[in-house]
């Protein structure tokens, strides 16, 4: 059909071969799923949710008061350097390291404030508001580790 000393032969061929190969190629634009991540960021969610409902449930509670919650803050702060380290050394995980690195920022603000209470003391409606908040984002990354999950079971 095509002579191979035609100008369009001689570029025609080569292009083809290139898409030939490239639609053959499986292109990986994300990390793959992470077993240790999924379990500390659920780990984090149970801590930071046991913690809400405490407030929730004994609002006037003294034990709740930011000095007594100290350590539950470093444990939090811990946990979370802790995946953010180990996802920056994964490839292509720069979604998930922004997620965590939001989360981190949200954990610290949420310590600020609680430090910041002249009584050491959340109020019932800031409970509310803040719980609400980290759920959603607790929802959001452990979506995005089961659709990592999903998808390395179907390749």
């Amino acid at each position: 059909m095509f002579s191979s000393s035609s100008s369009f032969g001689r570029t025609f061929i080569p292009v083809i071969l290139v898409v030939v190969l490239l639609a053959s190629c499986k292109v990986t634009l994300l990390a793959p799923y992470d077993e240790i991540t999924d379990k500390t960021i659920t780990e984090m969610q149970e801590m930071t949710s046991t913690f809400f409902v405490a407030l929730e449930s004994e609002p006037e509670n003294t034990q709740l008061k930011y000095d007594n919650q100290k350590q539950f803050y470093q444990q939090l702060k811990v946990k979370a350097a802790t995946v953010r380290i180990r996802n920056a050394a994964i490839d292509k995980n720069k979604i998930m390291v922004g997620m965590i690195n939001e989360l981190e920022a949200n954990i610290g603000r949420l310590q600020q404030l609680h430090k910041g209470k002249p009584n050491g003391m959340l109020l019932p409606q800031e409970v509310k508001l803040l719980k609400e908040t980290f759920e959603t984002q607790y929802g959001a990354i452990i979506y995005f580790l089961m659709a990592l999950k999903q998808r390395a079971k179907t390749s």
